[in-house]
């Protein structure tokens, strides 16, 4: 059944772990490119940002128009589609061998 194409008939739960994946997914992704881009404004303004406490004020500033278009959203996206399938079917396969 799933030689060509992914196959579950529990749509709901496919859907949640789907959302779920992706935030988590998206999260880290703009976790780690906010983290580029101070670093970049940084290294143009002449700064070092060594101060935790400074680093995670600047951090909690940067906001999404600030940062340009995720290039790989399709990525993430396709991701966090994969991740939530296995997870979707390992329930059915440790139903089916109970």
């Amino acid at each position: 059944v799933e030689k060509y194409k992914l196959f579950t008939i529990n749509e709901d739960a496919f859907a949640k772990y789907k959302s779920e994946e992706f935030h988590l997914l998206q999260g880290k992704r703009r976790e780690r490119r906010v983290a580029c881009h101070v670093e970049k404004m940084a290294n143009i303004e002449g700064k070092s940002l060594t101060d935790p406490t400074e680093l995670a004020t600047v951090v909690k500033k940067v906001e999404d128009l600030q940062l340009s278009p995720d290039p790989f959203l399709y990525e993430i996206e396709t991701a966090a589609y994969i991740c939530s399938y296995y997870e979707t079917v390992g329930f059915r396969f440790v139903d089916y061998l109970c």
